[in-house]
């Protein structure tokens, strides 16, 4: 009896249509997706193993008697469509290995690829995250330097402009004062606002009013005092200063300080020597009573004289209407001549307030020398 060729295994699916047996869950993880030309060799070499397991299954199956025909006709067609079905499936498994990559082991790969590479994934993002950060640091921290740079600027700015605008403000209100007071009539000198004070004999006071009022009708600021007061020293020798102010809005307030004499001029009998040493003009009674100066060295006699008057201004008047002579030597040294014949040894011109003070009390005794050397200790005789 004939054997039936075998035939190859299926299985049936839910569906209950038979389809052929698929490779094992491990060998579609061995194998790998592949390019067009591996997969076509696999193909070919599929092919070619299926056919030699047909052939060597051929030749291992009993031939049967070549008279029968029929047994002959069968043998060739199961021969057929066992190569046939070997072709087919080395076909389906072929192409299921190239459509269907085996799932499970492709995504075991990914995720074990994404646990290795996320650490270094994150990290490199967290250095990308890093700079960023420290670059919008430094964009922000230089755009808000460089915004108080500029708002410093500005303020700087702003405080010259104020300052020059006040300076400018002041100067020009300055000038309007100095136009309207020192060329309006609105502050002009009046002679009924003036007063003058101070002046006694022998400085005449027309003389004085006179010299004043060569202001009158000139604005208060536009009047040179200091020339009103050059000019009444200098013609009136009596007056030792004048002290003039303005006393708005028209007047004049004038201060004239009037030399006191103190000694005459031993070289000249129409000279009078004043208490700073100046020498005025005798005028009127202004010489009675008054002791004579006498410097006996010339090369320094202005300081002479200024010392001598100055003696003679710290006498009292009762003293010094009792003195008929005041002699200074070259050597600097001061001698007195009493009208009671008697004299004083003054010494040099050293502490002569003091010396002036003891005179007015010993000059209460009769001596004939009245010795002041030293104030402190003096001595009559």
């Amino acid at each position: 009896m004939a054997r039936r060729p075998p035939t190859p295994r299926t299985m049936r699916d839910g569906g209950g249509s038979e389809t052929p047996n698929r490779p094992s869950r491990d060998a579609q993880e061995r194998l790998r997706p592949q390019s067009s030309h591996a997969a076509a060799g696999q193909t070919r070499s599929g092919g070619s193993a299926f056919r030699r397991s047909g052939q060597a299954g051929a030749r291992r199956r009993p031939v049967p008697n070549p008279a029968d025909s029929q047994a002959t006709e069968q043998l060739d067609l199961a021969a057929a469509h066992e190569q046939a079905s070997a072709t087919n499936a080395a076909t389906v498994s072929a192409s299921t290995s190239i459509r269907r990559p085996p799932r499970d082991g492709a995504r075991r790969l990914v995720s074990r690829f994404r646990r290795s590479s996320a650490p270094a994934a994150r990290a490199s993002a967290s250095a990308a995250q890093a700079g960023a950060d420290h670059r919008r640091a430094d964009s922000v921290v230089s755009t808000s330097l460089e915004v108080k740079l500029r708002e410093r600027a500005r303020k700087r700015r702003r405080l010259v402009w104020r300052a020059w605008s006040i300076a400018a403000a002041v100067v020009l209100v300055a000038a309007l004062a100095w136009g309207i007071a020192g060329f309006s009539p609105l502050f002009a000198v009046r002679a009924s606002d003036i007063t003058i004070r101070g002046v006694s004999a022998p400085v005449e006071a027309t003389a004085v009013t006179k010299v004043v009022h060569t202001a009158v009708g000139t604005p208060l600021p536009r009047v040179d005092t200091g020339e009103l007061a050059d000019m009444l020293t200098r013609d009136q020798p009596w007056v030792s200063g004048v002290d003039i102010d303005r006393s708005y809005p028209h007047g004049l307030t004038v201060v004239v300080h009037v030399r006191r004499a103190v000694a005459r001029n031993a070289d000249s009998t129409t000279q009078l020597v004043s208490a700073d040493g100046a020498i005025v003009p005798a005028s009127g009674t202004a010489a009675e009573g008054l002791p004579s100066l006498v410097v006996a060295d010339t090369s320094s006699a202005r300081q002479s004289r200024r010392d001598g008057a100055r003696i003679a201004a710290l006498l009292d008047d009762d003293t010094r209407a009792k003195v008929r002579s005041i002699t200074i030597d070259d050597k600097n040294r001061v001698t007195m001549s009493l009208d009671s014949q008697a004299s004083v040894r003054w010494g040099t011109v050293d502490d002569s307030e003091l010396k002036a003070r003891v005179l007015a009390t010993l000059i209460q005794r009769q001596a004939k020398v009245y010795d002041l050397t030293d104030p402190l200790n003096p001595t009559t005789r």
